[in-house]
């Protein structure tokens, strides 16, 4: 079974988060190993890696304006 990209995408990194996100799922599916399963596939197990990774991170998210509190010091 191999796994092919659409090549028509006007965005390749959601092309490629579709795409690895499928290979990831399918790999978990075969129960191959993940070099098994990227040598059966003709991927790079380096890519394969990095898009695990990047996919299992929690997606950025904006950041709240810091609040600043002011503190004073006790005079000893």
């Amino acid at each position: 079974m191999a796994i092919k990209r659409s090549g028509h995408s006007s965005d390749p990194l959601r092309e490629g988060r579709e795409f690895w996100s499928l290979a990831l799922a399918l790999q978990r599916e075969s129960g191959l190993t993940m070099a098994a399963f990227c040598r059966r596939e003709g991927l790079s197990d380096k890519a394969f890696s990095r898009w695990k990774r990047r996919l299992s991170l929690p997606p950025e998210r904006t950041a709240e304006p810091a609040v600043f509190v002011p503190v004073g010091y006790l005079a000893r």
